[in-house]
């Protein structure tokens, strides 16, 4: 597009730059359609150029995407506004719109990266000299952007006493990366040193065989680690920490190569998952977490690390501490750098993906059975709220630059949920598609978000009268959604 005017206006959403090229051309402005990049993206770039002077060459135009030591992982060359109206025929007056898709490469690391243009002569390579407000710019080119490219990958988890044969082609069929199973220590130590891995071969084998990445949730001390006073009609962590780190390192030696992420425990803010009522400790846990994270690197340098993942909580005596409070009492107590990636389990109860759960209303969301989300307003409740809470603490402790791993999310429906799991009524399969794919697409932009989680594809048919069957996507609208979505 051609703007005629002697000083033209940019439009609206368009980002105002000044780089000068020779004294000849300006670049004035650029939109981008997302600042963050995921693996095999596209860069959607639009530039606005105004030239200072009648344009006598041709010039070709240059994007590159850089890394930290100027290495370029991404390129295009091209005519401004593909040939149509080379730099030629541009005019003083005139503001070009020129619009360009740039495809980065296969499994781009996560980090920041420098997007970069300029122009050269095409006849002989030459690059134009550019000059922004604060003198030349060093190489001729400028730097229009930094983005931020994230840990992201598509995953779900799966019942490992399933069925890989059905499971396989079904993850593949959903285009999906990941598969994340729950490994119980007690089931594969149940005495100490005496160890059975012949499921977790045979499981961990068949995924790997097909390239699919396995992060495994390590979690369930057996009888023999927990300490003697805890309550054993629960699960919970070992008496020492050292014991768990044992393990964990073994599991990691052993499928290298084959296991590429795991998560240390879960909703550790939780009673049921500490030990019993009162044994949910912040210190404990990041003691844990200094003990496994370096036993683990050392046998698997490549490991992925998540922290377990809360379950988003109020406080409620002796049974839960608020994941916020708990997370940030995990800086206080000198978490960080013992773990790759923040593990999150962002509930959607009732709450639709995007909403805001300070302002989201029952009847926004159709429901009409379970109303505390929105009379009494947590975080907790709501996808969103959840996950930016934790960004907020992460940022806030110098940390932002790790990624937010969502380890278990999802909506339930159900027509005749058992007690606590009233939200899955007011939940419609349509509904639930829907937000799957918003939250999906939502977590791909951010760039601090990554692998995702669902929970769960296949415990409808391995533990179908449950309430993890109220998850499973099987067989419903959800799946043919997110097997439709641009990957």
């Amino acid at each position: 597009m051609i703007v005629e005017g002697v000083a033209p206006e940019l439009p609206a959403g368009a980002v105002p730059v000044s780089a000068v090229f020779n004294t000849e051309i300006e670049l004035v402005g650029y939109k981008l359609q997302q600042d963050a990049l995921t693996s095999q993206d596209t860069i959607d770039l639009t530039l606005y150029w105004h030239s200072l002077q009648e344009v006598t060459n041709d010039y070709t135009i240059f994007i590159h995407l850089t890394d930290a030591n100027g290495m370029i992982l991404a390129q295009e060359d091209s005519s401004p506004t593909q040939g149509k109206f080379p730099t030629s025929r541009w005019s003083p007056g005139q503001l070009i719109e020129d619009e360009h898709h740039t495809l980065t490469t296969k499994n781009l690391p996560a980090g920041k990266y420098n997007l970069r243009i300029g122009l050269y002569n095409s006849t002989t390579g030459e690059r134009l000299l550019v000059q922004n407000e604060n003198g030349s710019v060093p190489d001729s080119s400028f730097l229009l952007a930094q983005l931020q490219a994230g840990a992201f990958g598509y995953g779900i988890q799966a019942d490992p006493n399933g069925d890989a044969e059905l499971n396989i082609p079904a993850i593949q069929e959903l285009g999906f990366e990941w598969v994340k199973f729950q490994m119980p220590w007690k089931i594969v130590e149940p005495t100490a040193g005496n160890y059975d891995w012949t499921t977790w071969d045979q499981v961990i084998n068949a995924y790997a065989a097909k390239n699919i990445k396995v992060m495994l949730n390590i979690v369930k001390a057996p009888d023999w680690a927990r300490p003697a006073d805890d309550d054993r009609n629960v699960e919970g962590p070992a008496s020492d920490p050292a014991y768990y780190a044992s393990f964990v390192a073994k599991v990691a030696q052993r499928y290298q190569g084959k296991v590429q992420a795991i998560e240390i425990w879960d909703e550790q803010n939780m009673w049921y998952k500490a030990g019993g009522q009162g044994r949910m400790n912040p210190i404990d846990y990041v003691k844990l977490l200094q003990q496994a994270y370096p036993a683990i690197k050392a046998a698997n340098p490549e490991m992925l690390i998540i922290s377990g993942g809360l379950t988003p909580a109020g406080n409620v005596a002796d049974m839960a501490i608020d994941d916020v409070e708990y997370l940030n009492q995990m800086y206080a107590n000198g978490v960080k750098g013992y773990f790759d990636a923040l593990g999150a389990h962002p509930a959607g109860y009732n709450c639709p993906a995007l909403a805001d759960w300070r302002t989201v209303t029952a009847a926004e969301a159709g429901a009409t059975s379970f109303l505390e989300p929105f009379t009494t307003r947590h975080h907790s409740w709501c996808f969103l709220g959840t996950l930016e809470a934790y960004r907020e603490v992460m940022v806030a402790n110098d940390d932002g630059d790790k990624a937010v791993a969502i380890t278990e999310f999802g909506w339930a429906v159900g027509d005749s949920p058992q007690p606590g799991y009233t939200f899955a009524l007011d939940n419609t399969p349509v509904e639930r598609a829907k937000w799957l794919v918003e939250a999906y697409q939502w977590g791909k932009k951010q760039g601090w978000v990554g692998p995702m989680i669902l929970w769960n594809l296949d415990y409808s048919l391995t533990t179908p009268v449950t309430e993890l069957g109220y998850f499973s996507i099987y067989y419903t609208s959800a799946y043919e959604a997110l097997v439709k979505i641009p990957k």
